[in-house]
């Protein structure tokens, strides 16, 4: 049970952040003018993160049938440095909370957690260490409060990254977790264009996606420049991306994938003068054929997120804006006009 709920838990922390690591393409249109460059600055300052994460698993295995849904808000904050003399800057991560459900695990039933309170007091049933309430509350404190940190050169190219040794070495040994002191904010790089572009620009990247357990695929993504708004923010660009995956396969180091169809499509709002992301939303879908030791299943998944980020006041920068301005679902133009 320990390593489904955290496949679940991994899959749930990376479908937060945007999609990336990917190679960029020039783009098919550069839409009208004016035209704009959308670069990647993060400004020195702290930023809250606050994301909303929903994963509906439905999974068809040999004597085993389960539908587990996995909801989830996670709070934390991310310090951009300024950089050193050789050009250098260190983006620290850090958890600060999370609280959600499990429903539907199997033998288990329905297991909530809150890392703002208390773990659960009960004693532990008979063969069991802990009970599966006060496991799932370790596990997600083990997360929280501990930073992740990457540095990176002038193109934004990761040189060096930390953390992951004050992580449990359940967490240490998963390659999937292993990455996510890479996959931070930063990877919303890999979605812009290479050049100034202007309202109905539309470009290709190519781009890479975690698959629970352990996997990754790369996915040829469509963006699209839909809209320019003037916010308290300034400049805000709005783009929405789709890409789509057919019959792909690959190994994991807990199962085998023989057949996955994934389609993705997001939202993401980009400050243009502060060189930094607002907010993106993002929904899956896939459907999935694998076997793992010894037992065919065929899962269906499901997964929606929103993220949001605000760069907190300080002495030097910008007053930070109401909580009003600092949530911008993908949906909700007014939140930007």
């Amino acid at each position: 049970m320990k390593r489904a709920i955290l496949s679940v838990l991994i899959a749930c922390l990376l479908t937060t952040l945007p999609l990336g690591c990917g190679r960029k393409r020039k783009e098919d249109n550069p839409g009208s003018e004016p035209r704009y460059l959308l670069e990647l600055k993060w400004p020195a300052g702290t930023y809250d993160v606050d994301a909303d994460v929903t994963l509906d698993q439905k999974i068809d295995a040999d004597q085993m049938d389960a539908n587990i849904v996995f909801t989830m808000n996670m709070d934390g904050e991310m310090q951009a440095n300024p950089a050193d003399e050789a050009n250098h800057r260190k983006l620290a991560v850090m958890i600060t909370s999370m609280k959600g459900k499990f429903a539907g695990m199997p033998m288990v039933g329905d297991l909530s957690f809150d890392t703002t309170r208390p773990a659960p007091k009960q004693a532990p049933q008979p063969g069991m260490s802990e009970r599966p309430a006060a496991m799932m509350h370790r596990m997600m404190s083990d997360v929280c409060t501990k930073p992740f940190t990457i540095t990176v050169d002038a193109d934004w190219n990761v040189i060096s990254r930390g953390g992951m040794e004050n992580l449990s070495p359940m967490l240490q040994e998963n390659p999937a977790f292993d990455r996510l002191g890479e996959q931070t904010w930063l990877d919303v790089a890999q979605l812009l264009p290479d050049h100034p572009v202007g309202k109905g620009a539309v470009w290709h990247n190519m781009i890479r996606r975690d698959v629970p357990p352990g996997g990754m695929v790369e996915i040829d993504a469509e963006c699209e420049l839909t809209d320019i708004r003037d916010t308290s923010h300034g400049k805000v660009a709005v783009i929405a991306y789709t890409g789509y995956i057919d019959d792909a396969s690959m190994q994991t180091p807990d199962a085998n994938i023989d057949s996955m169809d994934m389609e993705i499509r997001g939202e993401l709002h980009f400050t243009i003068d502060g060189g930094y992301p607002l907010s993106d939303h993002s929904s899956f879908t896939a459907d999935i054929d694998a076997s793992s030791q010894g037992r065919d299943m065929e899962i269906e998944l499901k997964g929606e997120a929103t993220t949001v980020m605000t760069r907190q006041a300080s002495a030097s920068g910008p007053e930070r804006p109401t909580e009003a301005e600092d949530e911008m679902p993908a949906a909700a133009e007014s939140d930007d006009e």
